[in-house]
C-alpha cells in the first residue's frame, strides 16, 4: 500500500478520533516537506556536481519541475 492510499484509509476510517486523524495528517504534510526539500538538495547541490561527471548529455541544470516529475516517475516504478 503507497503512502496516499494509507492516508486516505486513516481519513476515511472510522476508528480514529478526529485528533489521531490530524496527528496522522500534520506527519503526512511534514513527510511532503521533507521529500520537496531533498528534492531541492539535488537540485541545486547534488545534481550540477555529480550528473555532468557520469555523462556528457546530462544536463548541467535541471529545474526544480523536472526533478519532481522525475521523482513520481520513480515512485510509479518502484
Amino acid at each position: 500500500m503507497g503512502v496516499i492510499e494509507g492516508y486516505a484509509n486513516i481519513v476515511s476510517n472510522t476508528d480514529f478520533t478526529e485528533e489521531q486523524k490530524n496527528y496522522h495528517l500534520k506527519i503526512f504534510a511534514i513527510i511532503i516537506a521533507i521529500k520537496l526539500l531533498l528534492i531541492l538538495f539535488v537540485a541545486k547541490i547534488l545534481w550540477p556536481r555529480v550528473m555532468p561527471d557520469i555523462s556528457s548529455g546530462i544536463k548541467q541544470n535541471p529545474s526544480f519541475l523536472s526533478l519532481v516529475g522525475l521523482m513520481i516517475i520513480f515512485n510509479l516504478l518502484f
